[in-house]
């Protein structure tokens, strides 16, 4: 396969996103949702390899341009937010949650988002969740502004996933973990994890 090809069907997607992709996680009868796909990033991998994706965002110019971009499925791309998505329990074989969950405000705006992640998902179905890490990073260059966020050192203020926390939405939504976690320390800026779970 010729370098040009294989970078017009990976695109931008995240190399864990990929990793998972090779491993044989996602299969072409699988139907996928990328909860906060904002401009379709990780949308374009599946779209060009023909499984059903849905992209679900509250931004509605993001969403704008996400439809335009695949037009022949915009009607699966929908503006909305993630605390009460507009689908039916079970949905979907895999979530793809890519930057998102870090957004949120406080541990219950977390456990909510995460738990409406969770009914939507189908039995033996996978999450992938990558987002900022309270491990991963010396403790001493976090400010807890507290309720679980706290302000980085490049300057910007995220909830940090723990083990702690982990331990919790596993023993809550009946959850385990598929793979060990995978965390990027990013100049000691901000430590991005990779978490994949699976529904039981």
């Amino acid at each position: 396969m010729k370098l040009e090809t294989l970078r017009s069907v990976l695109g931008r997607s995240d190399i864990y996103l990929i990793d998972q992709l090779m491993k044989g996680l996602y299969r072409s009868s699988d139907c996928i949702l990328d909860a906060g796909c904002g401009n379709g990033r990780h949308i374009d991998l599946f779209y060009r390899l023909n499984i059903e994706i849905h992209g679900i965002d509250m931004n509605p110019v993001s969403i704008l341009k996400c439809q335009e971009r695949y037009a022949t499925i915009a009607h699966r791309i929908q503006q909305g937010g993630l605390i009460e998505m507009p689908y039916e329990d079970g949905a979907f074989d895999h979530i793809i949650s890519s930057a998102v969950f870090h957004f949120a405000r406080s541990k219950d705006h977390f456990v909510r988002m995460f738990s409406e992640h969770i009914r939507v998902l189908k039995s033996r179905g996978s999450l992938f969740i990558r987002m900022t890490t309270k491990f991963g990073l010396k403790p001493d260059l976090l400010v807890d502004i507290g309720d679980g966020v706290y302000r980085l050192p490049d300057g910007t203020n995220r909830f940090l996933m723990t083990y702690d926390l982990i331990d919790q939405v596993c023993d809550q939504y009946n959850i385990q973990l598929l793979e060990t976690i995978k965390t990027v320390n990013v100049k000691d800026r901000r430590a991005m994890g990779v978490l994949l779970f699976e529904k039981r």
